[in-house]
């Protein structure tokens, strides 16, 4: 019988009971509801000829596949959709005899959304983290500077501001291979360049010492955020 490590999709599950909330509240252990809801290998393996090739939102081929089904507990009136993906398990160990790996996930999103849709958005949580952790530590917000609240609001909201100008320039400015780059990397890449700012014959120039290909990158970058400026005039 396969082993299931499942997850529940914000938002949380509509009310099926007693053992729905079980599941809901980050479903520490999927073999209860496994056991509970009846979950057979003749039916898991009558289900398993919907599995369908998994590709990330940007249409990228995955080694991975995708099914849907839905699904309810007993003793309740109302089910919800379970979403499951599954991997090639290799090799399979002594302990895990499996073929494959599984990953569920419950929801009750919208039928309208396709299975793959529900997991982009699901997976979208891992990314807030993220997120919340280049903010933190990558930009020095991790302890504020002093113990004045309204100082350290400004503070914070400065480095909000750096932030959100990163993430523009990585999407609106920069080469595409530059889209998931972190703080740190930009900085390297990019901040951390010897530069002087001289003026002459009343035009400021700002003097960068870096190699060709960089500069290219710079003035493309410049050039670009000019041309927005002008269409949002």
């Amino acid at each position: 019988m396969p082993t299931f490590r499942i997850t529940a999709a914000p938002p949380r599950l509509c009310a099926c009971g007693q053992k729905a909330r079980y599941v809901g509240r980050r479903a520490k252990r999927f073999q209860s509801v496994w056991e509970e809801s009846r979950w057979t290998p003749s039916r898991w393996s009558a289900w398993s000829r919907n599995w369908e090739p998994y590709r990330t939102r940007e249409g990228l081929a995955t080694n991975r596949e995708i099914a849907e089904t839905g699904h309810c507990l007993n003793k309740s009136l109302q089910s919800f959709r379970l979403i499951v993906v599954r991997w090639k398990n290799a090799p399979p160990s002594l302990f895990e005899a499996e073929d494959y790996c599984y990953h569920a996930v419950a929801s009750n999103r919208k039928e309208s959304e396709s299975a793959s849709e529900v997991l982009w958005w699901h997976n979208q949580r891992g990314e807030a983290e993220n997120w919340h952790k280049e903010l933190k530590l990558e930009l020095g917000m991790e302890q504020m500077p002093c113990g004045q609240q309204e100082a350290n609001a400004v503070y914070f909201g400065i480095g909000v501001l750096a932030y959100n100008l990163s993430l523009m320039l990585k999407a609106k400015l920069l080469p595409p291979e530059y889209r998931h780059s972190s703080v740190a990397t930009l900085r390297w890449k990019l901040y951390r360049l010897a530069g002087k700012l001289v003026r002459h014959a009343r035009v400021w120039v700002l003097k960068v010492r870096t190699e060709g290909e960089k500069l290219a990158l710079l003035q493309a970058a410049r050039q670009r955020c000019y041309e927005l400026s002008l269409s949002s005039a």
